[in-house]
């Protein structure tokens, strides 16, 4: 699911010009799953998400891993969310290497 962020400022606060942002949800059914089932907590940081935005005619995409992030912040137990970790890093790793 992708989210035009400078779209919804436009319509819901009459922004207009605002640099085009949008958010691409990134964390499927399977890997939300595999990290609720070990901490309910790591929903706190959903969704999990990609960023896509213009600054000055320069072009950035940008990715934080909450699955690492969860055990960081005391939401979920290290070594149980180390399968997801990989699983999410092979996924990114597979999305990145198309670009």
């Amino acid at each position: 699911m992708t989210k035009p962020i400078h779209a919804i400022f436009k319509e819901k606060l009459g922004v207009k010009g605002y640099p085009r942002y949008t958010m691409t949800c990134a964390c499927g059914a399977k890997l939300a799953k595999a990290a609720l089932d070990i901490s309910k907590n790591v929903g706190f940081l959903f969704p999990c998400s990609f960023v896509v935005y213009e600054d000055v005619s320069e072009i950035y995409v940008a990715h934080v891993s909450i699955m690492k992030i969860a055990p960081e912040i005391g939401l979920a137990p290290a070594d149980e969310m180390q399968p997801v970790i990989e699983m999410t890093s092979e996924m990114v790793q597979r999305a990145w290497s198309r670009f």
